[in-house]
Parts: structure tokens; sequence; C-alpha cells
């Protein structure tokens, strides 16, 4: 009997052939085609992502969310405030002075955002950041531009834990 496996996460799916052995009956000439296809089945698999890539690709997806989440509420905020730019993050919320419209952000991944201005160095931790004033750099950082420009910077994982600052501009 042979089998499919398909396995949904995130943006991926990831598919495997799964084929039971030969029977003990079979001929040689039945076993070598049986091993042939199995070969073709292994080699199929050994392509796909292992399952650390897979987490690791699951996260930088919420990662990635979680930026564009930030971005929205960031502009969300500038709208409800006269254009007013948001200056920390509390309780779920994007926040400048006392008499404001807060921002609500629902975040997957992070717990917390840092929000800087301007010119800023890029991450290499676990961290994301939204930047008023400022665009993206190849590097990941920012510069200063417009102050109703907004950045937002985080690090994205790859394998052995390292980071790779990352920035996303509205």
């Amino acid at each position: 009997m042979n089998v499919i496996l398909t396995i949904a996460l995130g943006w991926v799916v990831y598919t495997k052939f799964i084929r039971e052995p030969s029977d003990t009956a079979a001929t040689n000439k039945n076993q070598t085609t049986s091993s042939n296809k199995h070969s073709d089945a292994s080699k199929h698999a050994d392509n796909q992502p292992t399952e650390a890539q897979a987490s690791i690709s699951t996260r930088n997806t919420q990662r990635k969310d979680d930026a564009s989440r930030v971005l929205g509420a960031a502009e969300e905020y500038i709208a409800n405030n006269a254009g007013a730019l948001p200056t920390m993050f509390e309780d779920g919320k994007l926040m400048g002075d006392a008499n404001d419209y807060p921002a609500t952000v629902e975040l997957e991944y992070y717990k917390n955002i840092d929000v800087q201005s301007g010119t800023q160095t890029s991450i290499d931790s676990d961290t994301i950041t939204l930047v008023t004033g400022a665009s993206c750099n190849d590097d990941g950082s920012t510069s200063d531009s417009s102050s109703r420009d907004l950045a937002v910077m985080y690090g994205e994982e790859s394998e052995g834990g390292h980071f790779k600052g990352t920035c996303s501009a509205s």
C-alpha cells in the first residue's frame, strides 16, 4: 500500500511518498524495481527541509507577519493622532503622549516592540524595533528620512541560532 503524507506549516506544504516494503515472495526483478522506486522516494525526501529548518521558517514567517502588523498599527496611530508619531509600546498598544489615541498591535511572535527614530544599526538578535522618520538600507539598518516614513527592523533566524537584520518599510 502506498501512502502520501502531506504536512502544512505556515505557507509551505511538504509532501512525502511512503512505500511499504515489497512482498517477500516477490521476484528479484520486482525487488530491484521496488528498491529503485524506494531510492527515488528517499531522494525526494532528502530534498525536503529538516524539522529544525521548518521550525525556523515558521518562526521567520511569524516575525515577518508581526513586522507587517507593527507597520499597520503605526500608520493607524498616525492617522488617528493628527500626524503625531508613536513613541512607545505598552500593554499591546503603540502610544505617544497622554492625550493620544493608542493603536492596538496583536503580535503573534514578539512580546515587546522597541520604538526608536532615525538612523539605527541592523539588529542581530531576536527583537523587533519600530523606527520613525527612517528608511531601510540593504543591510537591515535604517537611515534618517522624512519624519513620516516608518520602518520596522527585526532579526531573521538562520540555522545555528544566528540572526540577520531585516528591515521593512511602509
